[in-house]
Order: C-alpha cells, then sequence, then structure tokens
C-alpha cells in the first residue's frame, strides 16, 4: 500500500467532511436540528468539537484505509462514489435506528440525517479516490483515464 497516498486520501477525506459536516449541520440544518434534538443536544459549553474532529479523523482515515481493498477497477469518481455510498448506507441508517430506539431522539430526524450522511460520505469517497487515482492506491497504476 502506497502510505503517502493513503496519509493525503486520510487528510483530504477528514477535510471536506468535516467541513461539509459543519456547514449543513451549523449553518443548513441548524434550526431544524435544534427543535428535533431539543430533548438531546449537549448545551454549548459542553458541546466538544474536538470529539466531532477524532470521529471524522477516524472514519477518514478507515475510508481511506478500505477504499483500495474494495477498488472496483472503475473511474475514481465512480469507485469512490460506489464505495461512499455503501458505506454511509452501512454507518448512517443503521445508527439512526439504534438511536431512535436507544435515546429520545426522533426517528424522522434521523433518518435526515443518515440521508445527508450517505452524500457527506460519497464525497469524502470520491475525494479519496480522486487522491488515490484509477489504481484504487496501487503503486504501478496511474490514472490515465479523463473523466
Amino acid at each position: 500500500m502506497d502510505t503517502k497516498k493513503m496519509t493525503m486520501a486520510w487528510l483530504g477525506g477528514f477535510l471536506v467532511m468535516f467541513v461539509l459536516g459543519g456547514i449543513w449541520h451549523n449553518f443548513v440544518m441548524m434550526d431544524y436540528n435544534m427543535a428535533a434534538y431539543a430533548g438531546v443536544n449537549l448545551p454549548e459549553e459542553e458541546f466538544s468539537l474536538l470529539y466531532i474532529a477524532i470521529g471524522y479523523l477516524i472514519i477518514s482515515f478507515m475510508m481511506s484505509y478500505m477504499y483500495p481493498i474494495g477498488f472496483g477497477g472503475g473511474s475514481a469518481i465512480k469507485e469512490g462514489l460506489r464505495f461512499g455510498v455503501m458505506l454511509g448506507i452501512f454507518l448512517s441508517f443503521s445508527k439512526a435506528f439504534i438511536f431512535a430506539g436507544a435515546y429520545k431522539m426522533p426517528l424522522d430526524a434521523n433518518l435526515y440525517d443518515a440521508v445527508y450522511h450517505v452524500a457527506e460520505l460519497a464525497i469524502g469517497g470520491i475525494v479519496i479516490a480522486k487522491i488515490y487515482g484509477l489504481g484504487g492506491g496501487n503503486e504501478a497504476t496511474t490514472e490515465t483515464e479523463s473523466e
């Protein structure tokens, strides 16, 4: 495995998903989320951006590590999108139902969030795939296909 590409994919995926998550949750859906999760949100003084960043570092690392393993040989955009969507569905929809069942979190809000996270991981998957290039992390192959 090309450690340099993996590190660049990890940090690129982290940066894109972390920024998208911040925009989505703090601007686009802020009012909705404040109302939907009123009984569960932490008070502002207990909110931890550090923990959120650590979570995004973990998911982007795992995506960067796993992407070359599941690379199917298509274009970086197609493969990254496929990879990100699949991972997003596995992680986000299962979490939506678990959280709705275990916490005072409404299912509809969790499902909206799950749909967002599928899109977020799809974009993160594309970024990771583009950094790896067509070779999916294989150093012997380089991206020559135009997209």
